[in-house]
Parts: structure tokens; C-alpha cells; sequence
């Protein structure tokens, strides 16, 4: 026999009778708050930070190689004409302290008193976190555009240029995440180093930043995993993680340049690059940031608005102290800008 449908059923979610099933219940608190995930920001721990005191930019002199002679019997070191002395070439690299770089909120009283969990710590974690990003991008577009807009090196001599300039490797195919696009990314990997060691450039703390899907595909389809060649200890699929290529620490980012990278005003506009790049390969010494003020966070209650005002804040400016330290790998035929 069949049960007829019961009519009606008392819900205690109505409103008056009718609506929605739940428009009287709560939503519960889980304990849990959700923050987005941490950014990775790598280029401050890769390269040179130094402190400094009051002035609008700073001076790195630099030094050039000396030349050589063989003597002849008889004639004098001094005599201008037989090209006996050097003349070492000095230059300088200046790096400026930029505006105050900072990120800021305004929290409100009312929403204060009435939501049910914490925010104030994420508050200021987040607005740390957002000077470090900017900072991040801002020392990759720096970094990528030396080679990339053929800025050259410093100096003006022959015995000097060759050895202090940086390095653009375009590769076809670089981009790729297959088979042949990881053959393209080691090749240009062997290249950067080869280039290093021809300028002479240390190899004890050089990076090689790559994409995330990149970095992935190189454990997937490249040999730097192969044990047969040597490569124990040097990571696994199945931990995911692949540490070193031919001398290099490898990394992945979400901050290198994908497109063109246009500062607005008042940033340096130094921190720009018209397309964008695969990877970079750098050496410790290859980018400097003077630091004049490290990040600070304020936090001011204004009475006639009845809320707190939080502002972190950094005052620094970055710049290239070694462009032979610096090779930007990229693939000309696709279109990055």
C-alpha cells in the first residue's frame, strides 16, 4: 500500500511560512580561517642586500683587468710609445633609493566588534607580503631586461667589455614543457653555465629560476634525475623536487616577467622589460639592493573616523652591480610582450 505524501511539514528554516528551506539557520564558525597561500619570493635571499645610511643613490666603483708585454732588451718601462704600462680603466655602477615603497588598509570599528575571528595578525602579514612581492617582481623585470634591452657593461675597453657584459641565450623551443622543450632548457642551462665560466663568474651560489610547470616537466622528461650519470641525492619524482643542473641551484617562480613589465610613476622605470623571458641563471653578486629602511608596520586609531589605519613600508632601490653575473634565456619566435 502506498503511504500518501505528508502535508504539511513544519521546516524551522522558514520565514513566515514561506522562502527558503534555511533562511533561519546559522552559519557556523569553523575555527578555521582560510588565508591565501604564501607567495614564494626568492630574489632578496639570492642576491646582495646591503644597509645603508642618508644619500639619494650609491656608488659601487669597479676596477678593470690589467694588460700584459714582453720586454725588449734596452728599452724603458716608461716610454709611452712601447705600450709597456697598463692603463686599468675605473667605472662605477649607482644604484638610487627609490620612493617609499608601501601597502596599506583601514579597518573600521564596527567591523572590528562584530566579526567572530581574528584578523588583525593576517592583516599585517599580508601587507608585509605585498611589499615582498613587488619587491620580487621588481629585481626579476631588473634582472631579465639588462640582456634583454642590451644595456651592456659598464666599461669601455675591449679586455674589459668582453668579460662584464650580460648574456642573452635564445633558444627555440625554450618554452616548451615537453620532451624537446626540456632538451631546449637544459641545453640552455649547459649554455649559461659554459658562458659563466668563460667570464670567470664564481659557481658556488648561481640559480637557474624557472617556471613551476617547468620546473615539474624537468622531473618528468629531463636526465638531471638519472642515476646512471651521477645524480643521486639530487631529488625524485616522487617528492617532487629537483635541486641542481650543471653547477646550478635550480628554482621556480611565479615572478618572472611573462609580458612586458611598464613601471608607472613614480617607480624606477629601471624595473621594466619589454617582453617576456623563460628563465635567468644569476650569480649571488649579480643584482644589489641598498636597503635605507627596513620594512616597518604603524598602525594609527583615528578618532574622527573611527578606525585603525595600518601601513607597512620599505624604503630601498635595486640595481645591477655585475652583469656578467646575469644570462636571460629566452625564445625569440614566441611572442611574450
Amino acid at each position: 500500500m502506498a503511504y500518501p505524501t505528508v502535508s504539511p511539514i513544519t521546516i524551522a528554516g522558514n520565514r513566515q511560512l514561506t522562502g527558503g528551506d534555511d533562511q533561519l539557520l546559522l552559519t557556523m564558525f569553523s575555527g578555521e580561517v582560510l588565508n591565501v597561500f604564501r607567495d614564494k619570493n626568492l630574489m632578496m635571499q639570492k642576491s646582495r642586500v646591503m644597509n645603508v645610511g642618508p644619500g639619494k643613490d650609491f656608488q659601487f666603483p669597479r676596477i678593470g683587468q690589467a694588460d700584459t708585454a714582453y720586454h725588449i732588451r734596452g728599452e724603458s718601462l716608461l716610454d709611452n710609445s712601447k705600450g709597456y704600462l697598463s692603463e686599468i680603466e675605473h667605472t662605477d655602477t649607482t644604484v638610487a633609493v627609490d620612493k617609499v615603497l608601501l601597502s596599506s588598509l583601514f579597518v573600521d570599528n564596527w567591523d572590528e566588534l562584530i566579526k567572530h575571528y581574528e584578523t588583525r595578525s593576517e592583516y599585517s602579514y599580508q601587507l608585509g607580503a605585498a611589499l615582498a612581492r613587488k619587491m620580487d617582481k621588481q629585481l626579476f623585470a631588473l634582472a631579465a631586461n639588462h640582456a634583454l634591452a642590451s644595456v651592456g657593461s659598464d666599461f669601455g675597453e675591449a679586455i674589459n667589455v668582453s668579460k662584464t657584459d650580460s648574456t642573452l641565450i635564445d633558444k627555440t623551443g625554450v618554452n616548451g614543457t615537453d620532451t624537446a622543450g626540456m632538451q631546449a632548457l637544459e641545453d640552455a642551462m649547459v649554455s649559461a653555465a659554459s658562458t659563466f665560466a668563460a667570464k670567470d663568474v664564481p659557481m658556488d651560489d648561481v640559480t637557474f629560476f624557472i617556471r613551476p610547470d617547468q620546473y615539474y616537466a624537468l622531473q618528468k622528461y629531463g636526465a638531471l634525475l638519472n642515476t646512471d650519470f651521477g645524480n643521486a641525492g639530487n631529488g625524485s619524482q616522487a617528492n617532487g623536487a629537483i635541486f641542481k643542473g650543471y653547477g646550478f641551484n635550480i628554482e621556480w617562480t611565479n615572478h618572472l616577467p611573462q609580458g612586458a613589465v611598464t613601471p608607472t610613476s613614480p617607480e624606477n622605470s629601471d624595473y621594466a622589460t619589454a617582453r617576456g623571458i623563460t628563465a635567468l641563471a644569476m650569480e649571488r653578486g649579480a643584482i644589489g639592493t641598498v636597503m635605507r629602511q627596513g620594512v616597518q608596520t604603524e598602525t594609527d586609531y583615528q578618532v574622527e573616523r573611527q578606525g585603525t589605519l595600518l601601513v607597512s613600508k620599505i624604503i630601498c632601490g635595486h640595481g645591477v652591480l655585475r652583469p656578467e653575473c646575469l644570462a636571460t634565456i629566452y625564445d625569440s619566435g614566441i611572442t611574450q610582450a
